[in-house]
């Protein structure tokens, strides 16, 4: 039964007690369950502390739910915390009234590992407490906390509350906003596929996601327009939001047109025939909104991958010095470094990221360490721009953009290594392999 204020059925509060009557279920696409215990042990905590102070009704948020007449209803956002109830209630008693739900539960192989932690992180919270205790605790959950409940039977609607909901909040990062931004923009795509699509997005460490937009998708992009590639955040999640398929300006059929063209190009024998190999992401050209997202997501985690294992390649041979990249400036200006070779093998293609190509871009990326003793990301956003007052005043992205030819690469003047640099003895390594490409050694 809703308590105060309901509206209507499809949005209401209600307590805990009448979602979970409900005929939940969670979608196929959803992520993992992946709360950390530190998660878990915060809303223990949280409702704990509501249950001693007796509060007359806790909220715990918004729950958007999608009328599926198949399977009930879908859980669209909330599901992390509903299962996080689940195994709360499950742990203060495995034999109430809604245990069936917890052991009944699909959960992703994925998600058994944080599904038991949580469970052995709330069994010990509750090691010492009275069989009375845990019943008022559990009848505080059930019946005094509440949530809000979104229900709606348009499938892209769901996805319009969640993408809303959570632009406004600070439970999501920026990538998941735009998986939800673009798993609504594939309403003509059917239900298998967008499972497979996602799975295939889930299937990658999410961590690595949120640092390939932060780190290197939104600079080298911001920066060839000559922007400030700083802050990334849910707030520049528009960058990557591309071009709506239902768009019918011209600029918007020219981009999809060209897109289609490229996607049967590369399947056709064509290329073949002519020894082309096509790509059908570039960071230059506008992203087509839906399926085309999760495609251009992977390509470019694995073309940050091979980029990184190809300067460790060099290291290796010993064509590139052992240079510190692990935190601080120097890992600021290792990203800068990658975010030059993706954005000029992005361009020419792979096979043209030569050896000579990446001497060359590690010339002007480590010039900088070895100009500033302390190097912060404004530095290296400076200095990507083309504004370092030491180094000079060109956009070696801007420049990349601009050119035809793999080889117009050496009319980049770069800046020239001075032997009175305080910070060389510190990067010795750096400073004799730049003043060796300078032709000085």
């Amino acid at each position: 039964m809703s308590n105060t204020n309901s509206q209507n059925d499809n949005f209401n509060i209600v307590w805990v007690k009448d979602l979970l009557d409900c005929r939940l279920s969670v979608p196929d696409y959803q992520r993992p369950y992946k709360w950390s215990a530190k998660s878990a042990l915060t809303l223990f905590n949280d409702i704990y502390q509501a249950h001693e102070k007796n509060v007359r009704e806790y909220r715990l948020g918004t729950i958007i739910l999608y009328q599926n007449n198949e399977n009930g209803l879908e859980i669209v956002d909330g599901q992390q915390r509903i299962t996080t109830l689940l195994i709360l209630l499950y742990a203060l008693d495995p034999e109430n009234e809604f245990s069936y739900i917890m052991r009944n539960l699909k959960f992703k192989s994925s998600s058994f590992n944080a599904v038991k932690t949580n469970y052995e992180v709330f069994r010990l919270k509750l090691q010492g407490t009275s069989s009375d205790d845990r019943e008022k605790l559990k009848s505080f959950i059930l019946e005094k906390c509440s949530v809000v409940k979104i229900v709606t039977c348009d499938y892209q609607e769901a996805f319009q509350f969640f993408d809303s909901q959570n632009s406004r909040g600070k439970s999501l990062d920026p990538h998941d906003l735009l998986k939800a931004y673009h798993l609504r923009e594939m309403e003509n795509v059917d239900k298998k596929e967008k499972i497979e699509t996602v799975a295939c997005w889930e299937g990658y460490d999410q961590k690595k996601i949120a640092e390939l937009f932060r780190n290197y998708l939104y600079p080298m992009i911001m920066w060839y327009k000559q922007k400030s590639g700083l802050y990334y955040s849910q707030k520049n999640i528009d960058t990557f939001k591309g071009i709506k398929i239902k768009n019918q300006y011209d600029y918007s059929v020219y981009a999809k047109a060209a897109n289609l063209y490229i996607e049967n190009f590369t399947q056709c024998h064509y290329n073949e025939l002519i020894g082309t190999k096509a790509n059908q992401h570039q960071l230059m050209q506008p992203l087509i909104a839906g399926k085309r997202f999760f495609s251009y997501t992977v390509h470019y985690l694995e073309l940050l991958e091979r980029t990184d294992g190809k300067v460790e390649e060099l290291i290796e041979a010993k064509t590139l010095p052992n240079f510190p990249r692990s935190h601080g400036g120097d890992l600021y200006i290792y990203n800068m470094f990658l975010c030059a070779l993706m954005f000029f093998a992005d361009r020419f293609g792979e096979d043209a990221l030569i050896d000579h190509v990446i001497l060359r871009l590690f010339q002007w990326a480590y010039s900088l360490r070895l100009s500033m003793l302390s190097v912060y990301q404004e530095t290296v956003n400076k200095y990507a721009l083309g504004r370092h007052e030491k180094l000079g005043n060109k956009n070696i992205f801007e420049f990349i953009s601009s050119i035809n030819e793999p080889a117009e690469l050496d009319l980049f003047e770069l800046a020239f290594v001075r032997d009175d640099m305080d910070i060389k003895e510190k990067y010795a390594k750096i400073y004799d392999k730049i003043k060796e490409l300078q032709g000085e050694k």
